[in-house]
């Protein structure tokens, strides 16, 4: 074996091999800390560059997803306030038979139509004040809803749209007063009520079930997306463990080595002084 004193190769080996370890060792305890495969560019340019884009989107997917709760609880709060509005004028149907019967006196009529007059304001009321975070829901506007990530004519949805307020109108001018005023309303406050029920359908119903079904295809979009960038960018710990495991053995063999190199050093400093 040549022993060298100006070009300790041993020594210079080890030490390299030892840096290498040490480096890796470092490495994996900055992925077990930080819970990402990726802690760096230079870990994973591509898989960055992806999961950048990935974690983009699952965020607009969850506001789009999120969207798409809130109409839900518009829609919901609007076919309450319309379930209210078809007891009522069931009420007011019942009134209307009522005075129609010809065993009833004017002045018990009178008190009929105090009672159909009460409710009928209630109705305009209801349509008039029932509103989630201030946009009105029974006045025949409709909610616009992002429902989708872009900025395409496919991504909104129209839901809602029912006119109660305009469909009430027609009950302000009834009176049931007389019996005559009473067998004509009969018909017009259950063709209000046939109406009413008609919107309720289309409008509400419908479009609640439209919105189920595309919140589920975004909960499974996102799940997808959650689960590709978790593949991604998630580290390994099993993996990552064992690698620590590894390099410790190594820089414990490495550190032995590069001591063993040095002795050698010494040893043939000790051959050349005799």
């Amino acid at each position: 074996m040549v022993v060298s004193l100006n070009t300790q190769g041993a020594s210079l080996g080890a030490l390299k091999n030892l840096g290498k370890t040490l480096k890796d060792f470092g490495t994996s305890l900055s992925r077990l800390a930080s819970g990402s495969r990726i802690t760096k560019a230079s870990d994973d340019a591509a898989g960055l560059a992806i999961s950048q884009q990935l974690a983009a989107s699952l965020v607009t997917t969850s506001r789009a997803e999120q969207n798409v709760r809130d109409a839900g609880s518009a829609l919901f709060q609007a076919d309450g306030a319309i379930s209210q509005v078809q007891s009522i004028s069931g009420r007011l149907e019942e009134l209307a038979v009522q005075s129609a019967n010809g065993t009833y006196s004017d002045e018990q009529r009178a008190a009929l139509q105090q009672e159909f007059s009460s409710l009928t304001q209630e109705i305009q009321r209801i349509s008039e004040t029932t509103s989630f975070n201030g946009q009105k829901l029974l006045d025949g506007s409709t909610l616009s809803v992002q429902v989708g990530t872009d900025g395409g004519a496919t991504s909104a949805l129209q839901v809602g749209g029912v006119n109660v307020q305009g469909l009430a109108s027609q009950l302000g001018s009834i009176d049931i007063g007389t019996q005559t005023g009473g067998q004509a309303a009969i018909d017009t406050v259950r063709q209000f009520s046939q109406d009413l029920a008609t919107q309720r359908a289309s409008a509400i119903g419908a479009s609640y079930n439209r919105l189920e079904s595309i919140g589920q295809t975004l909960g499974a979009r996102g799940g997808a997306e959650s689960e590709a960038l978790a593949r991604i960018r998630d580290v390994d710990i099993a993996a990552e463990t064992a690698k620590i495991t590894q390099n410790q053995i190594l820089s414990q063999a490495g550190v032995s080595v590069l001591a063993q190199a040095s002795k050698l050093n010494a040893a043939s400093v000790k051959l050349l002084l005799g």
